[in-house]
């Protein structure tokens, strides 16, 4: 399997990493065999690591639909963490 290409990495108000890849699918039979995928990290900013994998997804196989769907993670999270401050 080769190495995920990084397409787009983020921070959320320092308390999420959002980073989505093209990566090569697991699974044997899966079409397409590559595809991009997102994935959200807690993060913590005082050690700079991140603390276990929050959500997973699959954003298509277009960089543009990726792009689209790690923005739209970013902003839910954004949206998520502010109504929490509330």
């Amino acid at each position: 399997m080769t190495k995920p290409e990084k397409l787009i990495q983020s921070y959320v108000l320092e308390k999420f990493f959002v980073s989505t890849a093209y990566r090569q699918c697991s699974a044997a039979i899966e079409s397409p065999p590559w595809y991009y995928e997102t994935i959200v990290f807690s993060w913590d900013k005082e050690t700079k690591k991140t603390n276990g994998i929050l959500e997973v997804l699959d954003s298509g196989s277009e960089p543009g639909d990726a792009l689209v769907s790690h923005s739209n993670t970013c902003l839910k999270y954004f949206v998520q963490l502010k109504r929490s401050v509330k």
